[in-house]
C-alpha cells in the first residue's frame, strides 16, 4: 500500500543517514506566497467544485516550515532520530476552508457537484485524517506563526490587495 510504501522510505532514509541527526519530515499541504493552490482553485471554480468537501485537509504554511527547521537545528539535544508530522495543528474540513476563501475573496462560496470522472478513471475522494503535529512541539518547542490556514490565508491575501 502507499502507506505501507512511504513508511518503508522513512525508515530507510533514517537507517542510512550518517549523521547523528536523522529526522523526517511529514509535511502537511504546503502553502505560502505564490503557492496558494485552494486560493487560486477558488478563484477558478466559477461557482463550481468537484466532489463534496466532506474531509479534512492538514495544512503548513512555508514560513513554518522555516521555523521548524530552525527548531530543529538549534535545539538543545540536536542528536535525534525521528519522524515528526508537521502541520499547524488545525484540520479543517476542506469545504469549510473552501468556503471561508470565498468569503474572503468576496465570492460566493462554491456548489459542490459530482466530479467528472471522464478522463479520471483513477479519481477518488482523498482520505479525510486529523494529522498531530504534538512530537515535534515537545521535542523542539517549535509553535507555527500561522495556528491555522485562517491567519496563513490571511496574510497572503492581504498581500495581494
Amino acid at each position: 500500500t502507499r502507506p505501507g510504501l512511504l513508511r518503508l522510505a522513512e525508515e530507510l532514509a533514517l537507517g542510512i543517514s550518517t549523521f547523528s541527526s536523522r529526522t523526517v519530515l511529514r509535511l502537511g499541504g504546503l502553502y505560502g506566497p505564490d503557492r496558494s493552490y485552494m486560493v487560486r482553485q477558488v478563484r477558478e471554480a466559477e461557482g463550481k467544485m468537484e466532489g463534496d468537501g466532506a474531509y479534512y485537509v492538514n495544512l503548513i504554511h512555508r514560513d513554518d516550515v522555516v521555523d521548524a527547521l530552525f527548531a530543529l537545528w538549534t535545539r538543545e539535544t540536536p542528536e535525534i532520530q525521528a519522524i515528526f508530522n508537521l502541520t499547524d495543528h488545525a484540520p479543517v474540513m476542506k469545504s469549510a476552508m473552501v468556503d471561508w476563501i470565498a468569503r474572503k475573496l468576496g465570492y460566493f462560496p462554491p456548489e459542490w457537484i459530482a466530479p467528472d470522472r471522464q478522463g479520471k478513471p483513477n479519481w477518488r475522494q482523498p482520505k479525510s485524517r486529523k494529522v498531530n503535529s504534538q512530537a515535534i512541539r515537545v521535542a523542539t518547542g517549535w509553535t507555527p506563526r500561522y495556528p491555522s490556514y485562517r491567519e496563513g490565508l490571511a496574510s497572503i491575501l492581504s498581500a495581494r490587495a
